[in-house]
């Protein structure tokens, strides 16, 4: 019996060796077509990144702590009949690319030497885009418990704007 067994490997082997390996190939070229595909589907997807401006391998950015900047433009007087104010101009801008549905905070006015002149609340409900601007009018009248306030900000050489306690909803 040990004969018998050893002629019929010896059989299936040649009939292996002799016949042609298409069953084999065959194995093989699918699995390389399958590896092209993923291949080809993770170009894909990184062009359509690039074109979409999307960097690859960039990291979203964090958002800072402050994202509204708030820059002082001017200060201009108003003399008319009996009211006597000061009339602030700010620039507020959000230095992110994102948006933001509603916000709120303080807007300080400070001297040059940073001491506190003035400050006033402020809440926006409107959509405020990534990099854009607004201008506020912000008057400071003369009247009550604002004079002190007016005094400052009149004799105030230099002046400069914080947006503080920035609130997202």
């Amino acid at each position: 019996m040990k004969i018998m067994d050893i002629l019929k490997t010896l059989a299936i082997f040649l009939v292996f060796a002799v016949s042609p390996p298409a069953a084999y190939s065959q194995e093989k070229t699918e699995k390389r077509l399958t590896g092209l595909e993923v291949r080809v589907v993770k170009v894909e997807k990184r062009v359509s990144r690039l074109e979409n401006g999307r960097i690859p391998g960039t990291v979203p950015e964090k958002m800072p702590e402050n994202p509204i900047a708030a820059v002082f433009i001017k200060k201009d007087k108003i003399v008319s009949g009996k009211k006597v104010a000061v009339k602030l101009f700010v620039e507020l801008e959000n230095i992110t690319n994102r948006r933001f549905e509603a916000f709120s905070g303080k807007i300080l006015f400070m001297d040059g030497a940073g001491e506190l002149l003035y400050e006033q609340e402020y809440a926006r409900n409107k959509l405020f885009e990534g990099r854009e601007k607004i201008t506020l009018a912000i008057s400071v009248s003369a009247a009550g418990s604002r004079m002190k306030a007016y005094l400052r900000l009149l004799k105030a050489p230099v002046i400069t704007a914080d947006f503080s306690e920035q609130k997202f909803y």
